[in-house]
């Protein structure tokens, strides 16, 4: 499953998204990404996202590489920019309650991305 996992945020990352169809100079246009970008996260939060925890697969480091992706593809598409706030609001209280009102977990780079993440929505 974590192979899939990883396989999604690729895709995410990625401009070259699978399939894509090339514009008149072969490189995928923007819109293309976009779209395989906001299926691929619809994929991802139907599949994994638990809203009652605030993160994806249970677990923590990977969620906040999540939201990282969600925050890209916020800043790529507009109109997506409502749902990503939603998600990192729900992440925001749902995480901290569900690691007993602490970000700390003894890993500082697990730490790291939430406070990278936190300063994203400045």
């Amino acid at each position: 499953m974590l192979l899939l996992y990883t396989t999604l945020l690729g895709v995410l990352a990625l401009p070259a998204a699978i399939g894509a169809a090339p514009s008149s100079t072969g490189v995928p246009s923007k819109a293309n990404y976009v779209s395989h970008a906001m299926h691929a996260t619809s994929i991802l939060n139907e599949k994994w996202f638990d809203a009652a925890s605030g993160l994806w697969d249970g677990m923590w480091w990977q969620s906040a590489n999540v939201l990282t992706t969600i925050a890209d593809l916020a800043s790529a598409n507009p109109n997506f920019k409502d749902t990503a706030n939603g998600i990192f609001e729900n992440v925001f209280t749902a995480a901290l309650a569900t690691n007993g009102g602490s970000w700390l977990n003894g890993f500082y780079d697990d730490e790291g991305w939430y406070v990278d993440q936190a300063l994203t929505l400045l």
